[in-house]
């Protein structure tokens, strides 16, 4: 087991001994490294006292960059950190140089604000520090065929910065009702392809673009994010759609969208195929502080609440107490099992799964209007984690 690690913020965002552990601990040269770089030089809310190392004896063996974002879960905007990369020398794995860096940024990140933080990662390492289970992967396959065969597509063009405020806007408008939108920012980082074959084009006149589109050619044809203002900017995107899928000769184009998204939905409507699964429990959060989490999630559930004419509910999460509202000696009372905190919270997971799992049934109290209460309040929404360009750096 690894002895005495010490802990230094990364030498700048090129840090040739965190360069050499990225690139040893992914078994590929550059990708992580270029990740790192880029978010060091370009991200405005980067923190070098977020970007953690590891040493033993001296030598760097672990690294962890956390990065601030904003996430929208349940309509309500959260503040939360992405945890990406996360390397650990092989030789080191499994010696508890994951955990030193884990619980060292989750008080980092504490002190700052932060509610919690999100990551892609073994579901096996991440439980053992509270994530779990909470962004589902969303697919539309789209065959060239049921893509418009008409529309002018002259008004797409590349971004600039007049545009940034705006595409903002659009986002979440397109978005809003997804758990896990990472809300873009108005710089370019959060809109520019950085990986080679990424691109991000918008519809409209320069500072009023009334659509956007990114979209990158891997093994198919894939739009990775778009937005739409109304029916005429949804009607530019499926039309553009359909000229990329002829210029790369493609047979279908790959949509990651989930069925809110307007573009989503126009897809469906056309016979286009929507899949969902749960990443293999692979896109993960956890929640730091559930107390803050559920005060900034108060315009979620304090008009169900009202609704329902419930003074409040007792919930037990991580064997601790949370009431949301007020309490008595008739408040209902749920028992939620161990690591399904988050998946409840996005909508990922629901109150069917909840009252159909006899542990919970057998450690809640929902008598009298109890169950009802859980139902209104744990509906299953659409979660998915739309990770900004950066990340296609080294999601190849």
């Amino acid at each position: 087991m690894t002895q005495a690690l010490t802990l230094r913020t990364a030498d700048g965002f090129r840090d040739e001994d965190v360069r050499a552990l990225l690139e040893t601990s992914f078994g590929r040269v550059d990708a992580e490294a270029r990740l790192l770089e880029e978010l060091g030089r370009n991200d405005p809310a980067s923190d070098p006292g977020l970007a953690l190392v590891a040493e033993s004896e001296g030598a760097a063996v672990g690294f962890a960059l956390f990065s601030p974002r904003e996430f929208l879960i349940r309509g309500q905007r959260l503040p939360l950190a992405i945890v990406a990369p996360l390397a650990v020398m092989p030789a080191e794995q499994r010696s508890g140089v994951a955990r030193f860096l884990l619980m060292t940024g989750r008080a980092a990140l504490t002190d700052r604000g932060i509610l919690g933080a999100v990551t892609l990662g073994a579901p096996e390492l991440f439980s053992q520090f509270g994530y779990g289970s909470a962004f589902d992967m969303h697919l539309v396959r789209v065959p060239t065929e049921y893509l418009p065969t008409d529309g002018n597509t002259d008004s797409w063009r590349a971004l600039n910065s007049a545009d940034l405020d705006r595409l903002c806007q659009l986002q979440e408008e397109s978005y809003g009702c997804i758990s896990g939108t990472e809300l873009r920012r108005p710089c370019a980082l959060d809109w520019e392809g950085c990986a080679e074959g990424s691109f991000t084009l918008v519809h409209g006149a320069a500072g009023e673009p009334n659509a956007y589109l990114r979209f990158r050619r891997r093994n198919e044809l894939e739009i990775t994010e778009c937005g739409a203002q109304d029916p005429a900017g949804v009607g530019a995107i499926l039309a553009l759609m359909s000229r990329l899928a002829r210029e790369h000769a493609s047979t279908r184009v790959i949509v990651n969208l989930a069925p809110p998204h307007p573009v989503a939905l126009a897809l469906y409507h056309r016979g286009a195929m929507i899949e969902r699964c749960n990443f293999g429990g692979a896109a993960l959060l956890a929640i730091f502080d559930w107390s803050a989490l559920f005060e900034a999630l108060r315009g979620w559930w304090a008009p169900v609440l009202e609704c329902h004419g419930a003074r409040g509910i007792n919930l037990l999460i991580e064997g601790q107490s949370h009431i949301l509202g007020e309490t008595d000696g008739k408040t209902p009372q749920l028992w939620i099992p161990a690591g399904w905190g988050p998946s409840l919270i996005c909508g990922q997971r629901s109150a069917h799964d909840l009252l159909f799992e006899p542990a919970v049934v057998k450690h809640s109290r929902l008598e009298g209007c109890g169950t009802e209460l859980v139902q209104a309040l744990f509906t299953r929404c659409d979660s998915l984690w739309t990770w900004g360009p950066a990340f296609e750096l080294v999601d190849g």
